[in-house]
């Protein structure tokens, strides 16, 4: 009886330990999320000039006004530190946050409903565990009424984003792994298709994937810049390129056939989208399968 007693006065103080040992970082997960992150460039969005890294406030220029990318470092007063990993995923692939209002679409979570949930997971354990939390509230957007409320942008996203409860990445779709690899990239993560698709009146893209030739056949000029076809037809175009040539140009920003960086090259360069060549490799075979679209 005196041990049961003894025992349970323990309790107190083992429970916090075993709570402990439950939240404890997985290191490998972190590292994996941090790669996912660079991939994905978060750090473009979230990241402001002289600003803290993930801290939000960056200024993003929208066809019918300006929003500001929110603070997602772990932070518990105005980033995602409440945030638990259930929330996390919905704002990822559903574009819902933890409050419950939709977030703009320019967060590409109709890209990010076919990431895996060990993906998923390890994208949450990098922003929990390896991010410096910033204290930084978010800017309102300016956009005008009724954009500017968010309940317009919730219907926008009934209407016009696929539901994630029935979309998900399909790899047997692709011949061998490193195709595998490289769709996964391309529609997933790296979300290519948010700049490189065909936008419609109302902002969605018109495909999610490459069911269809218009996925990646060049998206319309934002801000002075236009997202090239990348399965184009055309002299120069990505059917005259080689797999090498390709991963080149994404490491680098040029290769032979493309001496000088364009602008959209120099910012994914710069902000180090440095890719492992395995998956650069992965992304260029996928690229060369994509059947080739004439240039509009």
């Amino acid at each position: 009886m005196k041990s049961l007693v003894q025992a349970i006065g323990l309790l107190p103080a083992l429970l916090p330990l075993s709570i402990a040992a439950q939240e404890r970082p997985d290191f490998e997960l972190i590292q994996q999320g941090e790669y996912l992150a660079r991939i994905a460039d978060c750090a473009a969005c979230h990241t402001a000039p002289d600003g803290e890294p993930f801290a939000g406030r960056q200024s993003l220029p929208m066809p019918l006004g300006r929003i500001y990318s929110t603070n997602i470092t772990p932070d518990h007063e105005t980033g995602i530190g409440n945030y638990r990993l259930q929330d996390f995923e919905r704002a990822l692939r559903q574009g819902i946050a933890k409050d419950g209002y939709t977030l703009y679409p320019v967060m590409p979570y109709p890209s990010f409903m076919r990431l895996s949930d060990r993906d998923i997971q390890a994208l949450y354990s990098y922003f929990r565990y390896s991010v410096q939390p910033a204290k930084q509230w978010n800017k309102t957007a300016e956009l005008p009424w009724p954009l500017s409320m968010r309940w317009t942008v919730g219907l926008w996203r009934r209407l016009f984003v696929l539901n994630p409860e029935e979309i998900s990445f399909n790899a047997a779709r692709y011949p061998d792994p490193d195709t595998v690899r490289g769709a996964y990239l391309v529609q997933g993560i790296g979300h290519c298709g948010t700049c490189h698709t065909p936008k419609a009146f109302t902002q969605q893209e018109t495909v999610q994937d490459d069911t269809s030739p218009r996925y990646l056949s060049g998206g319309r000029s934002t801000n002075g810049r236009v997202a090239p076809s990348l399965r184009s037809d055309s002299p120069g175009g990505l059917s005259q390129w080689t797999v090498e040539e390709i991963a080149q140009a994404l490491k680098t920003g040029r290769n032979p056939r493309n001496p000088v960086a364009t602008p959209v090259d120099e910012t994914r360069v710069h902000r180090g989208w440095d890719l492992s060549n395995e998956d650069l490799h992965s992304i260029a075979v996928y690229l060369k399968t994509l059947s080739r679209v004439p240039e509009k």
